[in-house]
């Protein structure tokens, strides 16, 4: 079963992929769309990359795998 970040990172790439990002905004009948801003969309997608990322990362720890980070120690 997908995560929620997993989820929502598909949809937002596939929203990127389909719209049109010269309109940002239509009127149809009465009924007005507006648009989320392509910066905050991607700053979305971002977030979301990283909460996936630290999702992946619990669960090959939790598998008893790597987490795929290095951690650097001084003796």
């Amino acid at each position: 079963m997908p995560t929620t970040a997993e989820t929502v990172l598909a949809k937002i790439n596939s929203w990127l992929t389909t719209r049109d990002p010269a309109v940002a905004e239509y009127e149809i009948a009465g009924r007005r769309m507006k648009y989320i801003p392509m910066g905050e969309l991607l700053k979305l997608r971002d977030a979301m990359k990283r909460e996936r990322a630290g999702e992946i990362a619990a669960e090959n720890i939790a598998a008893g795998l790597s987490a795929g980070r290095k951690v650097y120690v001084r003796f």
